[in-house]
């Protein structure tokens, strides 16, 4: 039931493949609407209410996926939807008669915006693989086939994936040296970080990520720990945008509502604020800490890592030793 105007504001990047344009997209989408007498998935506006979601026997608005224009430094043109879904109650029998089916309305929204030729970054709006494989990918897919019958969509991989959780130390050594970790963004909290090793044993680094805490310095030191996901607090000095975001290496997100800034930000709704929350962070935050990622051959290259690495041995060591 996650959705992009109220609860929780998550999303999972994929890789949409089509020849359809947004123009088309949103067409196609129009036209399967939700039906309740069918028990029919379909789609809509992420502009309605979403305390209608939950309801027994509803039939939600028929509305139209809307197409947002680019706003020049901040985003490209997106197209947002909303799928509707209808979840059966247990059927049941009443003196020998089956009962009439009874379904609760649930959704979750999508954000789709081209990225290159016939390639576009697909956002859903949750971490529910069952949602997503069995209702969100069909739903849309189905949508588009009359246009491009070779759709496709890559599940596992997008232009937000980090590709390695070696990410998170990566940005564990720039929160500790105060370093921005894209260009004009920067750390402003390091909160919690989960660790796992070769025996997959997870530890979750809790109540800050500090440089002053031996535990954590030792295992920031061990090789062959693995580290993510992370939440930390950054802001964008480019866009005035800042938040609470936890992080996976796969590029899936959530961001604290509660911990959202604009400076001088003026919003007509909530819903208005909260989209663009995530528009800020998937076309402009994410996309310049993957790039400076990407572009440390320092780190790459493995000398800064094992630097940093060494660093943590010995300060680990010092604070031990103070004990």
């Amino acid at each position: 039931m996650s959705n992009l105007s109220k609860r929780f504001l998550r999303g999972r990047p994929m890789l949409l493949n089509t020849t359809a344009s947004l123009t088309q997209m949103q067409a196609q989408l129009a036209q399967a609407k939700p039906d309740l007498t069918a028990a029919r998935r379909g789609w809509g506006s992420i502009s309605e209410d979403p305390d209608i979601l939950g309801s027994l026997m509803l039939q939600p608005p028929l509305t139209d996926p809307d197409l947002h224009p680019a706003v020049p430094g901040r985003r490209p043109e997106v197209l947002s939807a909303r799928l509707y879904w209808f979840n059966a109650l247990r059927s049941r029998v009443r003196h020998g008669v089956p009962v009439t089916p009874q379904y609760t309305l649930d959704a979750t929204d999508i954000l789709i915006s081209e990225h290159g030729a016939n390639e576009y970054l697909l956002v859903v709006a949750s971490h529910n693989d069952g949602d997503i494989d069995n209702k969100v990918i069909p739903a849309l897919k189905n949508a588009i086939l009359s246009v491009d019958p070779n759709v496709s969509v890559a599940s596992t991989t997008s232009p937000l994936h980090f590709d390695d959780p070696d990410f998170f130390l990566w940005l564990v050594n720039r929160w500790f040296a105060s370093q921005p970790a894209g260009t004009g963004v920067d750390i402003d909290a390091f909160d919690h970080v989960m660790v796992r090793d070769p025996l997959r044993y997870q530890t979750a680094i809790a109540q800050g990520v500090q440089s002053d805490r031996p535990e954590l310095l030792t295992l920031l030191a061990k090789p062959v720990t693995v580290f993510g996901p992370g939440r930390f607090s950054i802001t964008s000095t480019t866009l005035g945008f800042g938040c609470e975001l936890t992080l996976a290496v796969n590029g899936d997100f959530d961001i604290a509502a509660r911990a959202i800034s604009f400076a001088g930000g003026s919003f007509t709704s909530i819903p208005e604020m909260r989209l663009t929350a995530v528009t800020d962070l998937i076309y402009t935050v994410l996309p310049a800490m993957k790039k400076m990622y990407e572009g440390d051959l320092g780190w790459k290259q493995g000398g800064d890592r094992a630097a940093f690495r060494t660093k943590m041995k010995v300060d680990a060591q010092t604070l031990v030793a103070r004990i």
